[in-house]
């Protein structure tokens, strides 16, 4: 019910950022029954814009009346309670890279009412972000240009581009070019690009973006451009620090990368333990790090005269052929709570996890591979180093329920592994039964059962028992 006992001062005119401002009258009352708000459930809260964002908020009082509540028309409700409303749902989650069609992104707000169409359309951090990509292949380059001016021409601008494969070489020349001319704003960039458009990217001026503070950049399929100036183009920007690079091998520019400066890394590129050592060891801001491409013998690791402290580093993703734990070794890691394995060799692999986590606080560690043998995997986790871990995910298929079973029945009194697993998750598996999984998690457990503080057991890709349970 809208109560027309209202009375709202006059509209603030030096107000410059297209939000009017109202403060209500001491003793106005204004009363909206809740039915006229359902009108706004077809807006999804994927559309929103970043909870970061500032801008005036107009400040209304709102009040519920105890009578019954009678449905109102959205396009009937006071225009400054629609700005309220419009204030709110943008505000209230982040929606990166929105779409350039009529399905998400501020495109759907402008059709909600008129009033939502005016709002939407002066509001630059709206329009800061923009894709293109497989979904919506190519967005006509008159709509990326309109799109873009009303981000403002001093904002920010976060960009995606995922055109591999290219099909349609004008307009996608035309956006690439569009997008080039902006670099000047960019602050995070996705690229994914056949030759003829990553070749545009050379035309970047060093310094040309200096706002650039995080890269998606994948040249994989061009090896020609890894040697041109592409890479070295990061070299210049002093504010990146988050980067992830899909590379085909490794090229000299990789080394003009300010790498100190960086927290987040995703790194895929085949290159020799030496290489890695020297890129991570400058690595020494890092607290994310992803790395694949690790295929060389960890036998060929070198011997350091000092070992570099990565003094930072928390999460850590490595995936190889080979021993990455050896490989890992190289560096002191007194922060290290999430570790994650990936192998992709078959048969058994001797892996030295007991060192390395004995100098880490580690809470989490995956183990992911299709064919680590059992009694590595057993050996791997039956180690008191691993009483810190709360988290461990386990997806070999030669892990079956009788491997449990030796970690959970220790068969030594006061003997325990594991003792601080909270967490379990395990993939699949075809020899763990749901009845099994239920004893483990259950509060009437056998005696002699060890994991006292599991609460959470997780079977994944089995449809059988897809089965999740929390105490």
């Amino acid at each position: 019910m809208i109560s027309h006992n209202r009375r709202v001062s006059q509209r603030d005119q030096s107000n410059i950022q297209g939000v009017e401002n109202y403060q209500p009258i001491l003793g106005s009352n204004i009363s909206v029954g809740f039915g006229g708000v359902q009108n706004l459930h077809p807006v999804p809260y994927s559309v929103l814009c970043p909870a970061t964002a500032t801008f005036n908020t107009p400040r209304i009082n709102v009040t519920t009346d105890q009578a019954p509540i009678s449905r109102v028309e959205f396009n009937a409700l006071p225009p400054e309670l629609i700005s309220e409303i419009f204030i709110h749902f943008a505000a209230l989650s982040p929606f990166p890279f929105p779409s350039p069609d009529t399905t998400s992104g501020p495109l759907l707000l402008l059709h909600v009412c008129t009033h939502w169409r005016a709002l939407a359309s002066s509001f630059p951090w709206l329009w800061s972000s923009f894709s293109t990509g497989r979904r919506n292949l190519y967005p006509h380059p008159t709509l990326a240009e309109q799109w873009l001016a009303r981000s403002g021409s001093a904002r920010p601008l976060d960009l995606k581009m995922e055109l591999p494969v290219l099909t349609d070489r004008v307009r996608g020349a035309e956006l690439m070019g569009l997008f080039v001319a902006n670099a000047y704003r960019w602050r995070e960039v996705r690229f994914e690009l056949d030759k003829s458009l990553a070749e545009r990217l050379v035309c970047l001026p060093r310094g040309g973006a200096p706002g650039l503070e995080a890269v998606h950049l994948n040249v994989a399929m061009c090896p020609e451009l890894q040697a041109s100036g592409v890479l070295g183009l990061l070299g210049s920007c002093g504010r990146l620090t988050r980067l992830s690079l899909v590379l085909d091998g490794f090229v000299e520019s990789l080394m003009v990368i300010h790498w100190e400066r960086l927290t987040s890394i995703h790194l895929e590129c085949s290159m020799s333990v030496e290489i890695w050592i020297s890129l991570l060891t400058r690595c020494s801001q890092a607290v994310d790090l992803s790395i694949k491409g690790l295929d060389q013998p960890t036998t060929y690791i070198p011997i350091l005269e000092h070992t570099p402290t990565l003094a930072h580093l928390r999460n850590i993703t490595v995936e190889s052929r080979y021993n990455a734990s050896l490989f890992l070794l190289q560096f002191t890691l007194p922060v290290l709570e999430s570790l994650s394995l990936a192998f992709n060799i078959p048969g058994t692999l001797e892996l030295d996890l007991d060192a390395l986590i004995r100098q880490t606080p580690l809470v989490k560690l995956a183990l992911l591979s299709d064919s680590l043998a059992e009694d590595t995997i057993l050996a791997c986790v039956s180690q008191d180093s691993l009483n810190s871990v709360s988290e461990l995910v386990l997806t070999s298929n030669h892990v079956g329920e009788d491997a449990i079973r030796a970690l959970t029945f220790s068969g030594k009194p006061g003997v325990e592994f594991l003792c601080g697993l909270e967490k379990l998750t395990l993939g699949r598996y075809t020899g763990i039964h749901s009845s099994f999984v239920q004893m483990v998690t259950s509060r009437h457990r056998p005696e002699k059962m060890g994991l006292s503080r599991l609460r959470a057991v997780t079977v994944i890709d089995i449809p059988d028992l897809n089965f999740y349970q929390e105490l």
